[in-house]
């Protein structure tokens, strides 16, 4: 009997309906959600245990951090087969994206959530967790990776998964790639010739409080220089320009940047594009501002990936070359 462990954490799947045609996140815990994934019977056996009970945008690394502790006590204690993670859409994928980033455990840690509140006559968490259990439970292609997002009738790899609709039951897409798989009634199909990028695994910090302060700066038209001052006076060790294009902002905003880049921050060039890599030295002079390029990295993923290569360096030319593996 293969043996599953499903971390809760919150989310709309776990929501209730409110009057007036709204929910509140994380009002029931994930041994109801369980009850209602249809899989009685089913020859698993299922432990179930609340981490957190939060919308994800209260997400934190606080919580990551016990996801971890818990998933890699149980990769030590041999007894289970897969973990599944109930999670808020609001930020799965960096959910997804950093704990691919950090574990390195021999069986399957699959994210799923939903669109709509538990309650609601046509939610979709249910069969979202029944896909999540399904997928955990059974061997996964090397090629596959080992964190992976089951939503919506498709397995998609951490690095590629991205929130596309805010309220739409197809809430995630893999842009510039495509679904590892698809579910067919319960059975996966595995789409031939995709495979999950490889990638570095990172220590984590002793505690949240030792994290690296690393936050995000989001370009646009018009955007001013005082703006960007009022963040990086802030004396945080790194900032992530989410840059127009290939990573851009006006000249005067750049310049506020590299001011920081002098005083010791680390300034990563990246985009708020859904896809596409952000190249280093083209139309910016990375060398001279003293800026990183963040590659095929999106923002929130470069927020990520820059707070773990900060708990590891300090050093901008190896940072760098972080972002391009």
């Amino acid at each position: 009997m293969r043996r599953l462990l499903v971390l809760a954490t919150g989310g709309t799947i776990a929501g209730r309906q409110t009057a007036g045609g709204g929910y509140r996140a994380g009002q029931i815990e994930g041994q109801e959600l369980l009850a209602h994934s249809g899989l009685d019977g089913s020859g698993l056996h299922i432990d179930v245990e609340d981490i957190a009970s939060v919308g994800s945008q209260d997400m934190n690394q606080a919580i990551w951090l016990r996801l971890v502790r818990r998933i890699e006590a149980a990769a030590v204690s041999g007894g289970f087969d897969g973990v599944v993670v109930t999670h808020g859409t609001d930020t799965m994928e960096e959910t997804a994206f950093f704990l691919s980033r950090v574990l390195a455990v021999p069986f399957p840690v699959v994210l799923t959530g939903a669109m709509r509140p538990a309650d609601a006559p046509d939610a979709d968490g249910p069969v979202n967790l029944r896909h999540a259990l399904l997928l955990a439970a059974q061997p996964v292609p090397d090629s596959a990776g080992n964190v992976l997002v089951a939503f919506n009738g498709n397995v998609h790899a951490a690095q590629w998964l991205r929130k596309i609709s805010a309220s739409g039951l197809v809430a995630f897409a893999s842009p510039g790639a495509c679904p590892l798989g698809t579910f067919i009634g319960d059975h996966i199909r595995w789409t031939p010739g995709v495979a999950a990028p490889a990638s570095r695994r990172y220590s984590l910090p002793a505690s949240a409080g030792a994290w690296p302060k690393v936050g995000v700066i989001y370009a646009h038209a018009g955007m001013e220089p005082e703006q960007v001052r009022a963040c990086t006076e802030l004396g945080w060790d790194g900032w992530v320009l989410a840059g127009v294009g290939n990573g851009n902002a006006s000249g005067a905003c750049l310049a506020v940047l590299a001011e920081a880049a002098e005083r010791g921050a680390v300034v990563v060039r990246s985009r708020r594009c859904l896809d596409g890599w952000v190249t280093r030295a083209a139309e910016v002079d990375d060398d001279a501002l003293g800026f990183v390029a963040a590659g095929i990295y999106d923002a929130p993923q470069s927020r990520i990936l820059l707070m773990l290569a900060l708990a590891e360096t300090r050093q901008r030319e190896l940072i760098q070359q972080h972002f391009l593996q």
